[in-house]
């Protein structure tokens, strides 16, 4: 009988920054004295033209993106980030990922429609469980894959320096982010981005094959003790303390059980 992949679901904050400026920066209310309703409404108008011309999806897999507008910052996009950690350094390392069209294509194309909706939709797609592909999400004000993959990496800090193996998802912390992206065999990549959303955008990783698979271990024993060597790893660790800048939540991992 094939593998059957049955979703799991686990909610928990992995990264959570201070959340400002919920309110627009420009009310709509008039008073005696200020501008007159006619030039309000068409200022309102414009805001919201130039939101919705910005609303869309943003391949931010490989490369170095770059962004004419505030929208987005230049910064190394999330395969270089994802193989920093699966590789860089490491005495014993992960096999490297690269981009993978059918990962690319399913992220661009869900991800679009959460823009089109303005993102009223958040948390997990059903795509990519339907695919048989992991996914990590991150939502921020405006998500960067730098912020992202970190954020998900620094999930490790809750096993305290033990190896993972087959009991992670027995943790009562939300470890699933760190352990997808660093899962042996999920080497194929796609990432994208919603683009023009208020207060939260979203961003995407498509991971194939998926990785969180219950009773297996994300990786050796030999790559943890790497990792712990390069990171500087040795008891209990202490939690990084919690970013006020950057608006920003991340949600768990799919976590997938295989059936045989």
């Amino acid at each position: 009988m094939a593998p059957v992949l049955v979703l799991v679901t686990k909610f928990g904050t992995a990264f959570v920054g201070a959340l400002c400026c919920s309110s627009p920066l420009f009310g709509t209310a008039t008073h005696a004295g200020q501008l007159s309703t006619a030039n309000s409404a068409a200022r309102a108008s414009l805001r919201a033209a130039e939101s919705e011309s910005h609303l869309g999806a943003k391949d931010v897999t490989d490369g170095i993106y770059d962004h004419s507008s505030s929208i987005m910052s230049p910064v190394a996009a999330c395969l270089l980030i994802h193989n920093k950690y699966r590789t860089e350094n490491l005495q014993v390392p992960l096999p490297a990922m690269s981009r993978n069209a059918d990962a690319v294509a399913l992220v661009m194309e869900f991800v679009e429609k959460r823009a089109v909706g303005k993102c009223k939709v958040q948390g997990h797609s059903t795509e990519s469980q339907a695919k048989e592909m992991g996914e990590n999400l991150y939502m921020s004000n405006n998500p960067t894959c730098e912020a992202a993959v970190t954020a998900w990496y620094d999930e490790i800090q809750y096993f305290d320096g033990n190896y993972p193996g087959t009991e992670w998802s027995n943790m009562k912390e939300p470890v699933g982010h760190f352990t997808q992206v660093m899962w042996t065999k999920s080497t194929g990549l796609g990432c994208a981005r919603t683009i023009g959303c208020e207060g939260w955008n979203q961003l995407f990783c498509v991971y194939q094959p998926a990785g969180n698979y219950l009773g297996q271990a994300p990786f050796s024993e030999e790559v943890w003790k790497a990792i712990k060597k390069r990171d500087g790893i040795s008891g209990a660790m202490a939690l990084a303390p919690v970013s006020t800048v950057a608006v920003a939540v991340a949600t768990s991992a799919l976590v997938y059980v295989l059936v045989a």
